[in-house]
């Protein structure tokens, strides 16, 4: 069976609008707290800026935007990815799934 191109780009728009909402969804309370003094801020700020910028991103012709917000988004990814290990747990996975889109996303730009 042959994959159904015509839906790609429909299907970018999910996921750019998917990061958006695990990012508001899990990041958003932590960066309004506007803790200066920690480090859960400062992710959380990264979280919801470039989780912005990516979607800003698919408006743009150019990918210069979608590419860096992508690689600061799977930088944050990874980094929570890592701090959360406690084996495969329900935070794990939507780390590591956040993560591959934002390497989806780096990979493709706005193609």
């Amino acid at each position: 069976m042959k994959p159904l191109n015509t839906f790609s780009g429909i299907a970018k728009w999910v996921l750019r609008i998917a990061i958006l909402m695990v990012v508001f969804t899990k990041y958003y309370d932590t960066f309004m707290l506007f803790n200066l003094n920690s480090l859960a801020f400062y992710v959380s700020a990264i979280f919801i800026v470039f989780g912005v910028l990516l979607f800003i991103g698919g408006f743009l012709s150019k990918p210069n935007l979608t590419v860096i917000s992508a690689l600061f988004l799977l930088l944050a990814f990874v980094y929570m990815s890592v701090i959360s290990f406690d084996g495969i747990t329900e935070q794990f996975a939507i780390n590591v799934l956040g993560g591959a889109v934002a390497l989806l996303f780096l990979a493709d730009g706005n193609k």
